[in-house]
């Protein structure tokens, strides 16, 4: 079985910067886990994180419950919202940009939390043509049904494709139909239920959670992501496998 090894950059003593986008049902689940992740590092001399939220929205009463937010913080952006909380509450730095995150990120880590293909799009074609190193966790959800897709660029090299190298013919579709389709609110939280179950944005941030933390700690991984379906309880690996990467159509070079 092919395994990750840290890469040098992620193994770093320096803080790792990490840029969360999206801080909305799955987004602000992620928050909570760097937080724990951050705590655990440091307790163990670690410098942990240096974290950036992303967030254009404003935290509205429906999203009370079926995201990390409480009644005090409907009006506030859910970014700013986010970062004040646990900087207040666990004496930390985090920074807060209430608006859409740039294409172009360089942070250490990124985890895109957004239901936007379209922004997935534009993060893969700079992220595919940078040569820089970055571990880009890709987050999605929908119904009981999740995944997630660990990329990783290492001096410009790709060492595991990202959710953009496996599924870009599949994005830019998507990104299509989303610029022709007429945005639809989601004004109660009997609507948001309907679209998703309670509790799979929780999973799926504790997913991500316990595969970077194992990386960070014991410097390797058998796998770079996988798939879920809290309908049924099934849970499928996404192999570190040439084999398993071309059944996705990828040839080991960066998607256009």
């Amino acid at each position: 079985m092919n395994k990750l090894t840290l890469p040098a950059f992620l193994a770093s003593d320096e803080s790792l910067s990490v840029a969360l986008v999206g801080c909305g049902a799955t987004g602000s689940e992620c928050a909570d886990m760097l937080y724990r992740i951050d705590s655990v590092l440091r307790g163990t001399g670690n410098q942990g994180f240096t974290v950036t939220l992303y967030d254009p929205d404003t935290v509205e009463p429906h999203n009370i419950g079926k995201q990390r937010f409480w009644p005090c913080d409907i009006g506030l952006n859910k970014a700013t919202a986010l970062a004040t909380r646990y900087n207040i509450s666990a004496g930390l730095e985090w920074e807060d940009i209430p608006e859409k995150a740039p294409s172009k990120l360089t942070h250490d880590i990124i985890i895109t939390a957004v239901d936007n293909a379209a922004y997935r799009v534009k993060l893969g074609q700079q992220w595919a043509n940078s040569y820089g190193s970055s571990l880009w966790l890709d987050i999605g959800v929908g119904g009981s049904e999740g995944q997630m897709v660990a990329g990783l660029m290492d001096h410009g090299r790709i060492v595991l494709p990202s959710v953009y190298d496996l599924y870009h013919a599949s994005l830019k579709e998507k990104a299509k139909a989303e610029a022709n389709e007429r945005p639809i609110g989601c004004s109660s939280i009997e609507n948001s239920l309907s679209q998703q179950s309670l509790f799979i944005n929780q999973w799926a941030s504790t997913f991500t959670g316990s595969w970077l933390y194992d990386l960070l700690v014991t410097g390797q991984a058998d796998r770079h992501g996988g798939f879920f379906d809290l309908s049924t309880g099934e849970c499928s690996p996404l192999s570190i496998d040439a084999e398993v990467w071309a059944s996705f159509g990828y040839d080991g070079r960066a998607a256009a």
